[in-house]
């Protein structure tokens, strides 16, 4: 598993037949994924990969730490203000 982390507004392209989990880093922030295709049987052929639920789980921790670690290294005007 190669992890790809997009900025807001990157497109990310995923061929077919490729598995692959949408992972959300922060811990208090949402993420929307907008899945786009041309294919009226987009979905039709998704097979879940029961196999793969534990590797992604992990990758996915070990993901989330390192993010959480270069969020609390980052200079504090670097970090986002919460909104009221």
């Amino acid at each position: 598993m190669v992890p790809v982390l997009p900025a807001a507004g990157d497109v990310v392209y995923i061929p077919v037949g490729t598995p692959y989990a949408i992972v959300n880093l922060s811990l208090n922030a949402t993420v929307l994924s907008l899945m786009i295709t041309t294919d009226p049987a987009f979905d039709s052929d998704v097979v879940p990969l029961p196999e793969l639920a534990e590797l992604a789980a992990t990758r996915a921790n070990a993901l989330r730490t390192e993010h959480l670690r270069r969020i609390r290294a980052a200079p504090a005007s670097r970090l986002r203000t919460r909104r009221q």
